[in-house]
């Protein structure tokens, strides 16, 4: 059963980032509330120090006590559908390849034992 509609999964693509959005917004508005109850001195949270004493941006949630969390970036659901038909055409092309090239083989040793004599 297939669905007629052609706007359907551009609708439901919409709908699922808008879902994804609404969760990153709760845990950032978690995480705010939670630094915000802190006693940890928030200026400190913008800029974190690199390996070599250099001062620089730190990306990803202010969890307090002068740290960020990184937030990784997970895929959305139309990226991992993506994806999987890109394997899928993957898969489909190295059998059917695969397949020929059996096939092939098989004429091959069919010739060869025919130009020897073994068939007759």
């Amino acid at each position: 059963m297939a669905i007629r509609d052609p706007y359907f999964w551009k609708r439901f693509s919409a709908a699922v980032h808008a879902s994804e959005a609404e969760e990153a917004a709760a845990a950032a508005a978690q995480a705010a509330a939670a630094s915000a109850s802190s006693t940890a001195d928030t200026e400190s949270g913008d800029v974190e120090k690199g390996g070599n004493g250099d001062a620089k941006k730190s990306k990803g949630v202010f969890t307090g006590r002068g740290r960020r969390a990184k937030v990784e970036r997970t895929p959305s659901w139309l990226e991992r559908q993506q994806a999987k038909k890109a394997r899928r055409t993957l898969i489909c092309w190295l059998f059917w390849f695969l397949f020929a090239g059996l096939i092939g083989a098989v004429v091959a040793v069919l010739l060869v034992l025919r130009s020897r004599g073994f068939i007759k």
